[in-house]
């Protein structure tokens, strides 16, 4: 795919244009740009793009929609830089194997640290914010057992098993991955 990070967020602020619409306009027409130039009748092409979301498209990149949008992701992207961050888009090598193979895969996750091979064989330990000592203790377990195997944890960031299992890991001296919505 041809693009940028930068495009890709402005592609996310179209009215309408979901997860699961931008990864069909991106992977049907594989170079972002062409998205912005493409007519309506190109457009309907697109599985999921029907004739009115079509004209909204071609609207957007004709208005000011479009330059407030770059101005959106150009802020989005000093932000990220100065955090230390990256956008890494669902057609980029760094993406997770893993993570394209879910049913609705994001089309970009906005990323700090840095992304591991081993990170492909992370396992995920998430639940409720309000856990019973026998989960917390589970929890602990997994964590522990999980960081013996060289095996980085996935997990939220919300209170409860999604802390605890963070906490397991980095106790255990073990990679831990958050993810936040």
């Amino acid at each position: 795919m041809n693009g940028s990070s930068r495009e890709i967020l402005i592609l996310s602020r179209i009215p309408g244009i979901g997860p699961n619409r931008l990864r069909a306009l991106v992977s049907h027409f594989g170079d972002v740009a062409a998205i912005s130039v493409a007519p309506a009748r190109q457009l309907i092409a697109v599985e999921g793009i029907e004739r009115k979301t079509a004209t909204v498209i071609t609207s957007f990149f004709r208005s000011s929609a479009a330059a407030a949008a770059g101005r959106f992701a150009d802020d989005q992207m000093t932000r990220l830089s100065r955090m230390g961050g990256t956008l890494v888009t669902l057609w980029d090598r760094a993406y997770s194997s893993l993570l394209k193979k879910i049913y609705a895969p994001p089309p970009f996750l906005f990323v700090r640290g840095t992304l591991m091979e081993q990170d492909n064989c992370a396992i995920a330990i998430v639940g409720t914010r309000n856990p019973t000592p026998y989960g917390l203790q589970m929890t602990e377990r997994f964590a522990v057992a999980l960081a013996r195997l060289g095996i980085p944890v996935v997990s939220g960031l919300a209170r409860g098993i999604d802390t605890a299992a963070h906490a397991a890991s980095v106790r255990a001296q073990n990679r831990t991955i958050a993810v936040i919505g």
